[in-house]
């Protein structure tokens, strides 16, 4: 009896002993769980990290890339081709909304885009475009099934599985849009990219600005060279005429000074331009007393 009493409780302690055995192992399994979760995690933030490390030197290669165009064609038609070569996408549109009518004009695209495909036709439809134009806000769209998108001509003609669209301000105020799209089944773009392409859209409004600024300065300057060249003409005809009238003429300023005498006063009276400058009363106060 003694004996299978001590097995008894040699079994109990055997069976506690499994029972801790077994906690820790699940506990073990728990943290090593945890721990692969967590390096999942460190892993997707990594890589994020190292995507967005390079979208922001591909944004500043765009930038310098876009640098020395003198149009709003070329400006827009650089980037969209850089976009597309340095983000790695498959489409990159650029529309600019017409001031007169408020419209929207594709002007630039770039990348898998058929070339018989008019776009700009398909934009009286659901386009992500048009919305930007009337939210005025960042558009990511992952999922086409969300707000219809996968029924819009213009997305079925670009072949889009995702994309993001983004406003183009220039002072404040909308002047365009830019569409980032993918034809991949994987979506490539995150909340974080809405930033990413905010900025890239922030740097075409501010290209646009220094194009439309400069077009201004050398159209003021056209008119300014033009309209002195007119002056000059002017003056050399007031001149001409002022110097062959047969007859004295002096001009005096508001304070009856002399600005100017002609020939025949000169060769008749002897004037010289020495008096240019001097009061004419003082010089001939006769003609004060005349009331001239």
């Amino acid at each position: 009896a003694r004996l299978y009493e001590e097995a008894e409780h040699r079994a109990t302690e055997l069976s506690n002993g499994l029972a801790e055995l077994q906690k820790s192992y699940r506990d073990l399994d728990a943290v090593s769980r945890a721990l692969t979760r967590k390096e999942i995690e460190l892993g997707n933030l990594i890589e994020q990290t190292e995507l967005r490390a390079t979208r922001l030197l591909a944004l500043h290669r765009i930038a310098n890339g876009a640098a020395g165009a003198d149009t709003e064609t070329a400006l827009l038609q650089r980037v969209a081709e850089a976009t597309v070569k340095e983000m790695n996408l498959d489409v990159c549109l650029i529309a600019t909304l017409r001031v007169r009518d408020q419209t929207l004009q594709i002007v630039s695209q770039a990348g898998n885009i058929h070339p018989q495909n008019d776009l700009n036709a398909l934009l009286g439809w659901l386009n992500p475009l048009s919305q930007i134009v009337e939210m005025n806000t960042p558009l990511l769209a992952r999922d086409l099934g969300q707000r219809g998108w996968g029924e819009s001509k213009l997305i079925q003609a670009l072949q889009l599985r995702s994309f993001i669209a983004v406003p183009i301000l220039i002072g404040g105020r909308l002047a365009g849009v830019s569409l980032l799209g993918s034809q991949s089944a994987q979506s490539p773009f995150s909340s974080e990219d809405i930033d990413l392409f905010t900025i890239l859209a922030n740097q075409i409004g501010a290209g646009l600005e220094n194009i439309r600024l400069d077009s201004e300065t050398q159209q003021q300057l056209a008119k300014n060279t033009q309209l002195f060249a007119e002056t000059r003409e002017l003056q050399a005809f007031s001149a001409s005429v002022f110097e062959s009238l047969q007859q004295g003429l002096v001009v005096l300023d508001t304070k009856s000074r002399v600005l100017s005498i002609n020939d025949w006063i000169k060769q008749t009276f002897g004037w010289t331009d020495n008096l240019v400058g001097q009061n004419l009363f003082d010089f001939r106060p006769l003609y004060r007393d005349l009331g001239l």
